[in-house]
């Protein structure tokens, strides 16, 4: 189940660090009234100092709402920066330790590790900052509430393969989708989901499409095309 918990950032911590478990939200908020939304196996490290607002994201995704200050707010990846002074948006740490990014509102600055910007980003916009490069595009409002839907603690699909949602259900779960085949990986998918259902998950694909579930010993799903 996931579970959400509100923080009130107090913490007289140089560097305090905030973290969730799998399947667990967090809201922190931080002094100057930002707000972090850690999504499931996440965490940020806070440095906030005269004339500094950071934060690193060390690993997972979070949400920031950043409030309107004279300092910007910087976010720190392992390939390069973000800095916002009254955006919204979200920040996803991924395989290879690539950011991908998401504006939900305001504009944000995309910077390599040296400091210096290789995009401006604004609403509906998002980015993967990869080797101090930015590939930016533009998207639906409604791609950008999709992406978002985790922090209603759901999973929304719109013509993703069964290989990308069967990883999502994956990140919020202890029992682990597994995917036997080609093509049963490469499946279309549409609809909305509980991050904690994956038994509903798992009948609707067995459902509508030509495949069978499979649970081993250990507890994994493997789906594979029925015979």
């Amino acid at each position: 189940m996931v579970g959400l918990v509100a923080t009130l950032a107090v913490s007289t911590l140089t560097s305090p660090a905030y973290a969730t478990a799998l399947g667990e939200r967090r809201v922190v908020v931080l002094p100057d009234r930002t707000r972090m939304e850690l999504n499931t196996n996440s965490k940020v490290v806070v440095r906030y100092r005269r004339g500094q607002r950071e934060v690193e994201l060390v690993r997972g995704e979070a949400m920031f709402e950043v409030a309107a200050d004279s300092r910007p707010f910087i976010i720190v990846t392992p390939d390069g920066r973000l800095a916002a002074r009254d955006a919204e948006l979200a920040v996803r740490l991924m395989p290879g330790d690539d950011a991908s990014i998401i504006v939900h509102q305001g504009k944000v600055s995309a910077m390599n590790p040296a400091g210096r910007e290789v995009a401006s980003l604004t609403r509906a916009q998002t980015a993967v900052l990869n080797d101090g490069q930015a590939h930016v595009r533009t998207v639906a409002l409604g791609e950008v509430d999709r992406r978002l839907a985790w922090r209603q603690g759901a999973i929304a699909l719109d013509g993703q393969s069964l290989a990308e949602a069967s990883a999502e259900f994956n990140r919020y779960n202890e029992q682990k989708i597994v995917l036997m085949d080609k093509a049963t990986a490469s499946l279309k998918l549409g609809g909305y989901f509980r991050t904690s259902d994956v038994d509903g998950f798992v009948r609707a694909v067995t459902d509508v499409f030509p495949v069978t579930a499979e649970m081993t010993p250990g507890g994994e799903i493997r789906l594979r095309q029925a015979s």
